[in-house]
């Protein structure tokens, strides 16, 4: 079955505890049970990357999928496709032109979410 991964890196954060109720906010969210594994992030103090692996539904375009699911949780995304290798790749980089569905989405800073490659 196809997994995709969801990778978000936080911002303000100074502990694993908001991490993982962030954690547990985008799982609700997505409807997902999932995978997940919380890191301090080593490039800042105040950060942590939250990773979500998750089943999708194989009898509905995969592109799609990801693209209802990111959405959800905000906006925009930039969106890669590698035709060849099918894959599909979305990027999220905070802005302040950024459609943050819930406040407490407020803290993240960059996110990834492609298809799972293990």
């Amino acid at each position: 079955m196809t997994k995709l991964r969801l990778t978000v890196i936080t911002c303000n954060q100074k502990t694993k505890e908001k991490a993982q109720k962030l954690s547990d906010l985008m799982k609700s969210i997505v409807s997902t049970d999932s995978f997940e594994q919380i890191d301090k992030y080593t490039k800042s103090n105040d950060s942590f990357k939250i990773s979500l692996v998750f089943d999708c539904d194989p009898t509905l375009n995969l592109a799609n999928q990801m693209i209802e699911i990111a959405d959800r949780l905000f906006a925009p995304w930039t969106t890669y496709f590698d035709r060849t290798n099918n894959s599909v790749d979305l990027i999220y980089n905070k802005t302040d032109s950024c459609q943050i569905r819930r406040n407490e989405f407020n803290v993240i800073d960059w996110a990834e979410f492609q298809i799972d490659e293990e």
